[in-house]
């Protein structure tokens, strides 16, 4: 297996108020750093995160690292997506009910894929009920 995240471009939909390069800021979900985590106020809302990666790869798994507090901030529902123009999208999964045991607690969501995507997005359609929404990390994984 090979984690592609890595040199990836973030975008988000909503970011933390100290701004992508802040203390809990959008670019801290992808420093494969487990003491570092992304935090957006603003909950609920439809939260979007999106990698442009620099050549299309077929990835077939990614990686959730829970938040080292507040549980009730953690994903729940959401969807993945694969794109190779950043308009046209295509499911590749979807999940609900979703939880973490514990805090910084890694997860590994495989999927069936065979076809190279310059784009993948993330998008956070529930909570566990807090009014903001917090991850330590989100890895792209591909076994080929």
């Amino acid at each position: 297996e090979t984690d592609v995240t890595a040199p990836s471009v973030l975008t988000v939909s909503k970011d933390n108020g100290s701004g992508p390069n802040g203390g809990e800021g959008s670019l801290k979900m992808i420093d494969n750093n487990l003491t570092t985590k992304f935090l957006a106020a603003g909950f609920p809302m439809t939260l979007s995160m999106q990698l442009k990666l620099p050549q299309a790869v077929a990835v077939q798994s990614y990686r959730l690292t829970s938040g080292n507090d507040a549980p009730e901030r953690d994903p729940k529902n959401w969807k993945f997506f694969g794109s190779n123009d950043g308009s046209t999208w295509t499911l590749l999964d979807t999940r609900t009910n979703e939880s973490f045991g514990a805090r910084t607690q890694t997860y590994n969501y495989e999927f069936t894929n065979d076809t190279p995507y310059s784009y993948y997005r993330w998008l956070v359609e529930e909570n566990h009920g807090s009014d903001a929404f917090q991850i330590t990390e989100w890895r792209l994984i591909t076994f080929k």
